[in-house]
């Protein structure tokens, strides 16, 4: 009895192997297990900062041998930071119907990138006891890419190991900075003034138009043409140059950053005045 089951088993069990290992190679020859073709017109691209997120896809198509046109499918998976200033690397990913991915990379050109923008409307000059969000105060940050950047500015001692002391007067060297989200960080080194209390009341001191100004490396900047008022014994006057004492060490033909200083001059004397700065940066001209 034993024999006969054993002659009916085993070409049982070797007809299960087969069929199985027949199956198994079938489905493995049916499954899609190749990505999409990805094709691109240009392998780098320029744009616009104001372009939308399609443009960075201009020319790109894909397609899969058993779902055809997948080209719809294609995503942004990520954009790098800056490489170089206005360059950047764009990984795209594109799937089919049994959810095979390709990848490809584009490089992203702008046209009209440019670094974060600082608008500064008051002096950094402050009476003691200022509180650490003065500091800030009169700050505007534009992005080209990101917008309002106001909040993201920050201000450190440009001297870890100093020490500003806000309830006595003197003077401290600082460095604002913001970075956008493309890694572009912009670092605007100051001085900051702080006088005792009296005395910032009553002294006499420039007013600006702008305490921070931007010009391009070669272009010619008048200090004097910065001014909007003189103010002595509290009350505002048009500025004559007489009025008023300028050093400025700002060159124009060289990039950075400069701070031009304007004290208020009476009888001669500049004693009873605030010093007022106005931050100058010189960009660097484009290269082409």
């Amino acid at each position: 009895m034993l024999k006969i089951i054993k002659r009916i088993l085993i070409p049982v069990l070797l007809v299960s192997v087969l069929l199985f290992a027949w199956g198994y190679r079938r489905a493995k020859l049916l499954t899609d297990n190749a990505g999409p073709k990805i094709s691109m017109e240009e392998k780098s691209i320029t744009v616009s900062v104001t372009d939308p997120e399609e443009m960075l896809l201009k020319g790109i198509t894909a397609y899969d041998e058993k779902d055809g046109d997948v080209t719809g499918s294609i995503v942004i998976q990520s954009l790098s930071n800056f490489i170089e200033k206005g360059r950047r690397t764009m990984v795209i990913a594109s799937f089919d119907q049994d959810n095979n991915v390709t990848k490809a990379e584009r490089e992203i050109v702008y046209s009209d990138y440019h670094s974060p923008e600082v608008r500064l409307d008051y002096p950094l000059v402050f009476s003691e006891g200022l509180q650490a969000g003065a500091l800030l105060s009169g700050f505007t940050v534009t992005d080209c890419l990101d917008g309002d950047l106001t909040n993201d500015l920050t201000v450190e001692l440009e001297n870890p190991d100093s020490y500003l002391d806000t309830t006595l007067e003197g003077s401290a060297k600082v460095i604002y900075t913001v970075v956008n989200s493309v890694g572009d960080i912009l670092e605007i080194p100051a001085t900051i003034r702080v006088y005792n209390t009296a005395f910032f009341r009553q002294a006499s001191r420039v007013h600006l138009k702008t305490y921070l100004t931007a010009v391009k490396q070669g272009e010619t900047l008048d200090p004097f043409e910065q001014i909007e008022s003189v103010e002595i014994k509290g009350e505002e006057l048009r500025p004559s140059q007489s009025q008023v004492e300028i050093r400025d060490p700002a060159d124009t033909s060289v990039p950075g950053v400069y701070e031009v200083l304007y004290t208020v001059k009476e009888d001669g004397k500049t004693d009873n005045s605030l010093e007022i700065r106005q931050i100058v940066i010189v960009e660097q001209e484009k290269d082409g």
